[in-house]
């Protein structure tokens, strides 16, 4: 589990081409990056951006996420 979200609309690019599922395989080592920079800040609206973006990862969205976009 790479913790990203699919392509909008399309396959990941290692889906259909055998070359580049091998060379993903290949890879030894995944590195889980645990802190956010892009949405960095400590008021309300970025703490609760960050939450819906975790739950949006996570596949698990909430009521407040959904109310947070409209």
């Amino acid at each position: 589990y790479l913790g990203q979200l699919p392509p909008v609309t399309d396959k990941p690019p290692y889906d259909s081409n055998r070359r580049a599922k091998l060379l993903c395989e290949a890879f030894g080592t995944i590195v889980t990056l645990d802190k956010v920079f892009r949405q960095a800040g400590e008021d309300e609206d970025q703490k609760s951006f960050r939450e819906l973006l975790a739950n949006l990862r996570d596949a698990n969205p909430t009521l407040d996420d959904w109310m947070l976009l409209m």
